[in-house]
């Protein structure tokens, strides 16, 4: 039985069943009123909670609105460079026909937009010259700038031969 919100309580509909309609809307008032003696409980809980004080760590010196036009600026910008990308990847594919798979990097982006690092987080592509060239592509990128300190993102590649 929960004790949160208030539950309808069913009703006799036809000419049998009426008394236990009754009991059962009386435990439903019984219940509701219950947690309406808790309510004011409640609320001295409510209050105390929102009267402390929370702060949230601040990521590479962005608030949240700045970090999200950040990152939709770092997504528009490997969007241009994706062909790159899948120009080693269809290079690769003549090689092996079946080859497909993720690829996610690791990349620091300096306030200035120039990738510092790139690196393999994770892959389960079977093609390390593939993973090479595309770490080598990356930390040539340029991005507009970004952030007052390095940026650090981590971006999932998916490559699959219809691409």
């Amino acid at each position: 039985e929960s004790g949160d919100g208030l539950r309808a309580a069913p009703t006799g509909g036809g000419g049998s069943g009426g008394s236990s309609a009754g009991a059962a809307v009386a435990r439903g008032l019984d219940d509701a009123a219950r947690q309406v003696a808790a309510a004011p409980a409640r609320a001295v809980q409510l209050e105390e909670r929102a009267a402390q004080v929370v702060e949230a760590p601040a990521e590479a010196g962005l608030d949240a609105v700045s970090l999200k036009e950040a990152i939709a600026i770092v997504h528009r910008t490997v969007a241009t460079y994706l062909g790159g990308l899948r120009y080693l990847y269809n290079r690769e594919l003549r090689k092996n026909p079946d080859l497909e798979g993720k690829l996610t990097v690791s990349m620091t982006i300096d306030p200035e937009g120039v990738v510092t690092d790139a690196r393999v987080v994770e892959t389960t592509l079977d093609a390390p010259e593939l993973v090479a060239g595309v770490l080598e592509r990356v930390r040539k990128w340029k991005f507009p700038p970004v952030a007052p300190r390095p940026l650090t993102v981590t971006y999932p590649f998916v490559f699959f031969p219809t691409m």
